[in-house]
């Protein structure tokens, strides 16, 4: 079991030096955690989740055949960050608008 880090840093072309300073941290400690050298804490893992939009198991990485996994892209990243800071109703609401609208893809 390793983390897919690097995997997901890489997928959006963000430099390790940039994600670094986003994550707030040296560029050297992002490479040691990418490169297994060191291991994050969970409140790191949380924030890098965060920032992504997934969640720390979707950091991990079993073995699973990666070609199988869908990396949130902006778009979607867009949903999710927005829907989050929507209220339960609301939340309630999208989750039906989007039931229905799956049904009839083609409207």
């Amino acid at each position: 079991m390793t983390l897919r880090l690097k995997e997901f840093r890489q997928s959006k072309g963000i430099s390790q030096k940039k994600m670094a300073q986003l994550m707030n941290i040296e560029a050297k400690t992002l490479s040691n955690y990418e490169r297994h050298v060191r291991t994050p804490s969970i409140e790191f893992l949380a924030d890098y989740a965060g920032y992504w939009g997934v969640t720390i198991d979707d950091l991990i990485d079993r073995g699973e055949d990666h070609e199988t996994r869908h990396f949130v892209n902006d778009d979607e990243f867009f949903i999710i960050d927005n829907y989050r800071k929507l209220n339960d109703d609301y939340r309630n609401f999208a989750a039906h608008m989007i039931e229905l609208l799956a049904k009839n893809p083609n409207s």
